[in-house]
Parts: C-alpha cells; structure tokens; sequence
C-alpha cells in the first residue's frame, strides 16, 4: 500500500519526484518526513517544509522542528550506513538512478543532505531515493522503541535531545568557543542535562574542527 501524503511535490524540496521514481521508492525528504510524523504528529508537512528550508540555508539558533528533523534524519542514515536500507541517486544526466553504497553516508553530503553550497547548488537529498519497505521495517522496530530509552524522536533523555542539538549546530555550521562554553549553554537549555550526559552527547556528535583544542 503507498504512503498517504508522499507522492506530493514540495516546490524546491522533491523534484527528483517530477522526473523517474521506480515503483516501491520514495524521495528522502518524504522518508524523513514519515519518521517525524510516526513520533510526532503535530510536525505537519508545512513545519518538514520549514525545517528543509532552514537547513538549506542555516542560519543561527536551529528551531525545536529542525532538531526533531535531524533527529529522524540521523535515524534514517544511521541504517543507511549499515545497508539495511537502499538508497538510489540521480546524477542528472540520466533518468535511471544508481544505487548508493552505505559507506556514501558515513560523512560527507551525509551530514546534512539538504544543504545548499558554492559546491551543491541543488541539494543533495533531491536526488535520493529510499526504498519504502526498509524504510517500513525502520519505522516500526522504532515505534517499539520504549519512550524511556532516550531513543525515540520525541520524549527523550536530555542526553538524546542534546545530542541532536549538537548535531543541528554543526549542520549549521557553527562552532563554539570551547567545549566548557557549549555545555553552559546546553545547561541552559537541558536542566537535567549532567556533565556526564553532555560528555557522552559531545562524543556522539561534535565533529572534529570542535575537538581541537585551544578557543576558537
């Protein structure tokens, strides 16, 4: 049975979805967006709009919908990378995508698909194409996820949402003065975020330019 909702067009977002989609694939914007929806209904299509348009162009503070965004993101290239899910691409030149190797989304264009640059004029994710029954069995073994794990995309540890935060700063490209400066300011917004819980959120998704040390 096809998902509800995925076949539409977001102008800008999924116009790989104009061109050829095999039977049985979906674009990835539209795979992201139905993790979000399982776990969080109120996100809507216009807020997975807001959140692609944000990190197509990131600019200060990410808004709680982005963080919710990566979260699910992080989620879905998480099996990606372990090639539990298959993923198409579109070079543009022909209408048959070829498939990605898992080892494509371990770095790279992997850390925010959506972004635009000097180098990706177009963002990366419009070329991508998920298979949806992976991508179901994600979904799935997720929702059976207890809410107490800090695993799922909503109700999580302060030590989960921090780390998405993290996640969602880097993807914007921004860097903090020191690790200690970064975790003040996750105090602030995690109170029961522990030393050890931002320790454990920094390893899981500080890039490198952050561990270097000295003040930036």
């Amino acid at each position: 049975m096809p998902w509800k909702c995925c076949r539409r067009t977001a102008p800008g977002i999924s116009r790989l979805a104009t061109r050829y989609t095999p039977p049985g694939w979906i674009s990835l914007t539209t795979a992201v967006g139905h993790i979000v929806e399982t776990f969080d209904k109120g996100i809507g299509w216009t807020s997975g709009l807001e959140a692609t348009a944000w990190l197509a162009e990131p600019h200060g503070d990410p808004p709680p919908d982005v963080v919710k965004w990566l979260s699910a993101w992080r989620k879905l290239r998480d099996a990606l990378s372990r090639g539990e899910i298959p993923a198409l691409q579109s070079s543009g030149e022909s209408d048959l995508p070829a498939e990605l190797p898992p080892l494509q989304w371990v770095g790279g264009f992997g850390d925010n698909p959506w972004r635009i640059s000097s180098r990706h004029l177009r963002p990366i994710a419009d070329q991508i194409l998920i298979a949806e029954d992976p991508l179901r069995a994600l979904i799935a073994a997720l929702s059976h996820t207890p809410r107490n794990s800090g695993r799922t995309l909503t109700g999580q540890s302060p030590r989960a949402a921090c780390r998405d935060w993290i996640e969602a700063l880097a993807a914007n490209g921004e860097s903090p003065d020191s690790k200690d400066a970064l975790y003040a300011v996750a105090q602030t917004r995690f109170p029961q975020l522990s030393r050890r819980g931002f320790d454990a959120a920094w390893s899981q998704a500080a890039p490198e330019g952050w561990r270097k040390p000295g003040r930036r």
